[in-house]
């Protein structure tokens, strides 16, 4: 199922509309789709069940909406990696999450906690998986009608909170549009780790992306370099109607499933967060929603 009544537009506009509202994009796609729906009222019913990695593993359909969830679903043919990528701290220098540097994996293995505690104990928990699942599935359904609209908006959702130029590396979708916002050179993929970093670096000032407008202009560039039209100019029709259009403010999704905080236009949040049971490190224990 797809935003038929976006399908039409440039890529660029098309990104500007869903930025303004993807809460409520997301919430008439899961609606209109049977597959999600369905999947939703699976997950919620049978979620308590899975108080161990093995019980979870064990129900393919479950694990699905999970690694959707976190951006991994592509990985679920590979369950004894996937196991311990959930069970293992991402912190951790060993740990695959770690060694890969791959971001979904890093989210996957923080938010779940190693299930030293079965995370799917409360609604709250429940509910904020739905949303992440949720909006995976209607990022991937837009993406399907113009490529690139799933990296913009993972891109706008996730950069304020992007500390680092290594971080920002270890993020396919970052990498992707970073490299056509920041014009960097087509063969950027080719290029050997550290010159990709010596030109990431050159390329992408992090602190300004605290500015939602500048975050929407630089996107709006990756994405008009994307569909083919070739690099943006500040002398296109397309380009001066997109600097004209209302800068808005980030649909921000908090901590591991989506690393941002301070949600300031009342889009879903959902952060999985450490509670200090006694211990030095704090048990992993609630995934909260905000709206």
């Amino acid at each position: 199922m797809t935003t038929t009544i976006l399908s039409g537009l440039p890529p660029a506009i098309m990104y500007r509309t869903i930025a303004k509202d993807e809460a409520g994009f997301v919430q008439k796609f899961v609606a209109a789709d049977g597959q999600s729906k369905s999947d939703i009222a699976y997950f919620k019913a049978n979620a308590a069940k899975f108080t161990t990695v093995d019980s979870l593993m064990k129900d393919q359909r479950a694990l699905g909406v999970v690694l959707t969830a976190f951006g991994a679903e592509d990985q679920q043919k590979y369950p004894a990696l996937i196991k311990k990528v959930m069970t293992q701290d991402p912190n951790t220098a060993g740990s695959i999450a770690y060694r890969t540097g791959n971001a979904a994996f890093a989210r996957l293995g923080k938010a779940l906690g190693q299930f030293a505690s079965p995370p799917f104990a409360n609604k709250a928990n429940v509910d904020a998986l739905v949303a992440a699942y949720s909006q995976n599935r209607f990022e991937a359904s837009e993406d399907a009608v113009s490529p690139g609209i799933a990296a913009a908006l993972h891109f706008k959702n996730t950069i304020t909170h992007v500390t680092s130029i290594t971080q920002l590396m270890s993020d396919p979708k970052l990498v992707k549009v970073a490299v056509g916002g920041g014009k960097l050179p087509s063969n950027f993929s080719a290029l050997d780790y550290d010159k990709q970093l010596q030109l990431m670096a050159k390329a992408i000032d992090l602190k300004k992306f605290s500015n939602a407008a500048y975050t929407d202009r630089f996107v709006s560039t990756f994405l008009v370099t994307n569909s083919g039209a070739g690099p943006a100019t500040s002398g296109t029709a397309a380009l001066s109607m997109l600097g004209a259009a209302d800068s808005g403010v980030a649909a921000d999704f908090l901590g591991a499933i989506y690393p941002n905080a301070g949600t300031a236009n009342g889009d879903i949040a959902a952060t999985f967060y450490r509670r200090n049971t006694g211990g030095a490190t704090g048990a992993m224990t609630t995934l909260s929603l905000f709206a």
